[in-house]
Formats: C-alpha cells, structure tokens, sequence
C-alpha cells in the first residue's frame, strides 16, 4: 500500500495508489468506518492510522480502491506523511535522525 499526504487549499488529504493513479482517503465514510472500527483517527493529520491499521482491517481500503474517489496528480501540495506533536532536541542530530527513520521504515512499513 502506497500513501501520501497532499494540501489542495486549506484541505489536507490522505491517497492510497490504487492501480496506476491515485484515491483520496480523507473523507470517504467507508474508509472512516474501517478506522473508527479499530479506534483510530479519521483526520488528514497524517497517515499513522492507515499504517497502525491491523491485518484484520488492512485490506479494506485496497478492496474499496474501485469505489474511492480519483485524486488528481497535479493539484495540490505534498506535504510530510507524519507531523510531530514536537521537534525535540534530537532533531538537531542529523544522524540519529536518519537512524530512526530507517527503523521506524524496517519495523513498520510491510514487505514487499
């Protein structure tokens, strides 16, 4: 599952690529259902919810994707996939940064 994050005016959207292009998430009360269901936020704040999503409930935005409403590739602009409640000093450590992105990518995001 592909996700990202984009800012069309002052809305933030979720897209999940579905086939060769891409849907919106944010908005869609099926996709909404699947993440109340499993207590997880339903905001464009960042995509943590699609991804804590358990194996249970994954596959349901993919089985929805035909019925999802078409994102158009050039509009808006794309924004961080997750924001942060805060910048901490660790930040400032460029290292440890790129460490703990590349952990948080081997211990969360699913094999292809």
């Amino acid at each position: 599952m592909r996700l990202k994050r984009r800012q069309i005016g002052a809305t933030q959207f979720c897209e999940m690529q579905v086939g060769n292009g891409w849907k919106h998430l944010t908005g869609v009360a099926e996709v909404a259902a699947v993440l109340r269901a499993f207590d997880l936020p339903t905001d464009a704040e960042n995509l943590l919810p699609y991804l804590q999503l358990p194996a249970a409930g994954r596959n349901t935005p993919t089985e929805l994707g035909s019925r999802l409403p078409d994102a158009d590739p050039g509009d808006g602009l794309p924004l961080l996939p997750v924001v942060p409640r805060s910048f901490r000093d660790h930040m400032l450590h460029e290292v440890h940064v790129i460490n703990a992105a590349r952990g948080m990518v081997r211990r969360l995001m699913p094999r292809a």
